[in-house]
């Protein structure tokens, strides 16, 4: 009779359990170490710039001026890099998820100086400030008192604006009042665009009427 002898399995000690339960425990909180790291995922803001959107055969032509371009001020609440939404008439929005990609003053005054350079033949642009003794035909002086979407959606422009001599005497005052529909901020911003190139249209109008009414 054949007796057979059982044998036991092979277990591990308990020290070997114990270190890959400790090395799975270091590698759990190295990867949760690097989630802490890298931070929460945000979403990135988007920038977005005004563009020139003016066309030259909008007004008539005439001789090439020498024209000054400033001072242009615009509201302080708008003095930042957020895009600014009116929710109510006491009420403003500041988004930041949608800014723009520098100085809304800054943008605004080169784009308008762009759309006046395309509606009317303009020899010399002055920035202002400028010297006492530059010479200009006429200089253009705005005074924006709001730009920015609306609660009902539509983006507007108001602004005062006159056309005088270099030596700050007015020709000129008058009142323009724009608005286009706009939604998404992609919208808003080129909707802003298109309502600095009808200001710089109606600027540019007014600037071919005085010239032709002060010729000798």
């Amino acid at each position: 009779m054949t007796t057979r002898r059982s044998t036991p399995a092979a277990t591990r000690p308990w020290w070997s359990a114990a270190t890959s339960s400790l090395a799975l425990g270091w590698a759990l909180l190295a990867a949760a170490g690097c989630g802490l790291l890298r931070g929460p995922n945000v979403t990135p803001p988007t920038f977005y710039v005004l563009s020139s959107s003016a066309a030259p055969d909008q007004v008539p032509q005439g001789r090439a001026l020498s024209l000054g371009l400033g001072p242009i001020t615009l509201p302080p609440y708008l003095d930042r890099p957020q895009m600014v939404r009116r929710i109510a008439a006491n009420e403003l929005a500041f988004d930041e998820f949608n800014r723009w990609s520098e100085s809304l003053k800054e943008n605004f005054t080169r784009v308008l100086g762009s759309d006046l350079e395309k509606l009317v033949e303009i020899d010399r642009l002055v920035p202002f400030p400028w010297y006492s003794t530059a010479k200009m035909d006429y200089a253009v002086a705005i005074t924006v008192t709001r730009f920015e979407q609306q609660p009902d959606g539509q983006a507007v422009l108001d602004t005062r604006w006159s056309i005088r001599n270099a030596h700050g005497e007015p020709y000129v005052n008058r009142d323009t009042h724009l608005g286009r529909p706009a939604g998404t901020p992609a919208e808003v911003a080129a909707a802003m665009s298109g309502m600095t190139g009808d200001l710089a249209r109606d600027i540019a109008l007014a600037l071919r009427e005085l010239d032709a009414q002060r010729k000798p």
